[in-house]
This record gives C-alpha cells, sequence and structure tokens, in this order.
C-alpha cells in the first residue's frame, strides 16, 4: 500500500531518529527569496558556484541553487556536517553518493525536481531513487511511449481517454525513472527492458525485468503525492516500513 503523506514541519521529529527501517521524504519549493538564495549559494562548493552562474536565466539558475543547498542542508542534518562542508561524488553511472570516511555513514539519498518543486528522499541503508514531474510539462505522450517504454505499456497508454492518457503517462514515467535511480544505472538500461504498472489507480510495481526473473522481489514503488499538479514516485530496497514527510523551508537555512 503507498504511504500517504501527511507533510510536517523537519522540527516535528529528528533526523537522529531515522532508523534502517525508515525512508524519509522532504518537498522543498525551489522559487527561494533573493535573500535565501545568497545564504544557499554560499553553501554550495566552488564547482556548483560554477555551474550556477553559467546558467543563462535566473529562474534557472535560482532553482539549481535551492536543489543543491537544500540537498546539502538535509544532509548535513543527518550526518552532523555543516552544508558547505559535505562533499558529494558520483557512482559508476553518475548517481551522486556522499563522500565520507569509510565507515562513518551508510546514508543513502537521491533527489528530483520539476517545475521548482523538489523532492528528497534518504535511507539508512537502503538504495533509494525519487522522480517527480510537473503534468503541465510540454511533450509529445504518445510518442515518447512509443519510442521508449515497452509495447505493452504504450499499447495502455495509447488505449486511454485522453483526460486520463496525460496522468498515466507520467505516472508510468515516474516509476521507470524512481525505479532507475535508485539501482543507480541511470539510463544504462533501457526503458523498454523492464515493465511497471501504468495506471495511476493501480498499486505502484515492478512487473518483471529482462535481466533478472527475480528482480521484482528486491524493490518497493510506492506514489507519492506532492501536490497538486504533480506526479512522484518512490522506489526503494525492500526493508523499509515507515515514512516520514517534511516540508522543507526558510527554517532550514
Amino acid at each position: 500500500m503507498a504511504p500517504t503523506p501527511a507533510w510536517s514541519s523537519p522540527q516535528s521529529a529528528s533526523q537522529e531518529e531515522m532508523t534502517t527501517d525508515d525512508a524519509d521524504i522532504w518537498r522543498v519549493s525551489l522559487d527561494r527569496t533573493p535573500g535565501e538564495i545568497r545564504l544557499l549559494f554560499k553553501s554550495l562548493s566552488a564547482e556548483e558556484q560554477e555551474r550556477a552562474d553559467r546558467l543563462r536565466f535566473p529562474v534557472h539558475r535560482n532553482r539549481y541553487i535551492a536543489s543543491r543547498g537544500f540537498l546539502r542542508q538535509i544532509l548535513g542534518g543527518y550526518i552532523h556536517i555543516a552544508a558547505q562542508e559535505i562533499r558529494f561524488l558520483s557512482g559508476f553511472h553518475g548517481k551522486p553518493q556522499l563522500n565520507v570516511f569509510p565507515g562513518k555513514t551508510d546514508l543513502q539519498f537521491n533527489l528530483s525536481h520539476s517545475h521548482g518543486l523538489a523532492l528528497y528522499a534518504v535511507s539508512r541503508k537502503q538504495n533509494i531513487g525519487i522522480d517527480v514531474e510537473y503534468l503541465g510539462r510540454a511533450c509529445n505522450a504518445l510518442k515518447i511511449a512509443r519510442r521508449f517504454f515497452t509495447p505493452g505499456e504504450a499499447e495502455m497508454i495509447a488505449g486511454l481517454p485522453e483526460k486520463i492518457r496525460w496522468r498515466a503517462f507520467f505516472t508510468c514515467w515516474t516509476r521507470k525513472e524512481a525505479f532507475l535511480k535508485a539501482k543507480g544505472v541511470g539510463l544504462s538500461i533501457p526503458l523498454n527492458r523492464f515493465a511497471v504498472s501504468v495506471l495511476p489507480e493501480d498499486p505502484p510495481v515492478l512487473l518483471h525485468a529482462a535481466w533478472d526473473r527475480e528482480e521484482h522481489a528486491k524493490w518497493q514503488l510506492f506514489d507519492i503525492d506532492p501536490g497538486r499538479d504533480y506526479v512522484a514516485t518512490l522506489a526503494v530496497e525492500r526493508g523499509v516500513s515507515r515514512f516520514r514527510f517534511f516540508d522543507g523551508g526558510a527554517e532550514m537555512i
């Protein structure tokens, strides 16, 4: 059964209280005041600051700064390191990881943002992935589904009434993306090599994977409700039994 978000303030529960059975999901608006953006910018690494300054449009620059700055704030609360001192490294396929002394933490995390909203997922041990998409995003859903999804998924989406098809497409997309992000393989596995449930009212599950008959038994998928006009999915290795939902904001900076 999918967890029902009851978004609360970060002060409602300590990050230190998260156990290996827990997954924490954070929701943060990336459209911040100029003063907040300046503070968040100071917490970034030199490389992140340079990347932000290369972004042409102010809205993209500010949202990038906010997404990276809040990631640092959130993770710092778990590992007791100042936001600006956190260091990252990339996994084999580019998934970001914490660069800390061996044995200091098994913390796993992932982030996704779309149209000014960011979701962050954190677990103590299990690999975890999250994806959020804005329903107002312009794209050719049927063309993408037929090109990238499995034939069965694409056929199901094509057969739906237009008013339902759009949400079903993004539901399928986020379930696939969250799973790949949890595995840490990026798009090295094509989207048509595995199948997920498509309809928004269906339980989110990995149905099968071409490379491993038992892959579906290793993962849990959950629909997350980040708010109106968004669709999101969380994927995590089996073993998580409790979810906590936090609304982040200015009090975190």
